[in-house]
């Protein structure tokens, strides 16, 4: 069993145990059984396949975690409004998925941040695809095979060599030599997953 409630009275296991946190803002149980419905491979749901560095930050970004970059509101903000606009649910494919994990107890304080800058605009990590880093498109293709995806995105600052024609067409391109992230993109976003098919 693991933690999921900041209250710390919860716990979630395998199983999906559904029980309703009586604790008043206890945000994180919530979700929890929103994950527990958007993990069943029958539900169909709009994903977006997210990298971090490049497009939640860019080269000259002030937040900082430790030494490293960090990750910025304003990014998280315009983030979260594709996600209002298309209901769309976060999939981490980042090379930061080593840092996070469903399992609380085994996340690194990176994997910590970046759940609070995303929490902080009311956003959560559904799940993180599996893959090498270096055979990223692997890791997609794996993962929309396993679910019922009817619409999705990659937000990536860059193009593996694995990635083929059919992550190219949905691939939504920011860099981190300018600014990551930006309206333009946001609206491309939008446009891709709320397209009809």
């Amino acid at each position: 069993m693991n933690k999921c409630c900041s209250c710390k009275f919860h716990t979630w296991s395998d199983e999906f145990k559904k029980e309703k946190c009586e604790i008043e803002g206890c945000y994180e149980f919530s979700k929890y059984v929103e994950f527990d419905f958007y993990r069943d491979n029958r539900i169909p749901m709009k994903i977006i396949f997210l990298d971090i560095d490049g497009v939640l930050n860019y080269k000259d970004s002030k937040s900082r975690i430790y030494s490293f970059i960090g990750i910025d509101n304003k990014r998280v903000k315009l983030l979260k409004k594709i996600i209002s606009m298309t209901n769309a649910k976060i999939v981490l494919c980042s090379s930061w998925k080593d840092d996070w994990s469903l399992n609380k107890e085994e996340q690194t304080e990176h994997g910590n941040y970046l759940d609070r800058k995303l929490r902080n605009e009311g956003l959560y990590i559904l799940d993180k695809t599996k893959d090498n880093n270096s055979d990223r498109g692997h890791g997609i293709h794996k993962w929309i095979n396993s679910r019922n995806v009817t619409n999705w995105i990659v937000l990536d600052d860059e193009i593996f060599d694995d990635y083929d024609e059919e992550i190219i067409k949905h691939l939504v391109k920011s860099s981190f030599y300018e600014d990551g992230l930006n309206e333009k993109l946001v609206d491309e976003a939008i446009k891709l997953l709320n397209k009809e098919k």
